[in-house]
């Protein structure tokens, strides 16, 4: 990830930079957790969360959802973070061991990005 970020803002640091500001502006998606956290919000008198038309996509804001998008992305890098460590793990004596870590901590990684992530796409669900 490190090195496609490099390479990225090594090729074209404009167009790095205007694909992180896009991500991080972009709403939370109606469908995400985030949404429905801010729908209880609101159901709970505290705020008030409004649909909007943003980024190509029906998206929803409400007063707290910068705070609320960050502690779920807080969450998300806590998951990888967690996940990569264990693959990392040495398996002495089990190489496979090692192999099946691995591709149970990418499919649990991608779960975590379907949860915790501000876009919930239909794709994640297929």
């Amino acid at each position: 990830m490190v090195l496609g970020a490099g390479a990225a803002l090594a090729v074209s640091p404009d167009r790095a930079f205007d694909a992180l500001r896009y991500h991080l502006d972009r709403p939370v998606q109606v469908e995400s957790t985030a949404a429905m956290l801010l729908h209880g919000l609101d159901g709970a008198g505290l705020g008030e969360a409004t649909g909007v038309e943003s980024h190509r996509s029906h998206g929803l804001m409400h007063a707290l959802d910068g705070p609320v998008a960050a502690l779920l992305g807080l969450m998300l890098a806590a998951v990888v973070w967690v996940l990569a460590a264990s693959v990392a793990r040495p398996c002495p004596g089990d190489p496979a061991l090692g192999r099946r870590r691995l591709v149970l901590a990418a499919l649990a990684a991608v779960t975590a990005f379907a949860v915790l992530g501000k876009v919930l796409s239909p794709q994640f669900v297929i």
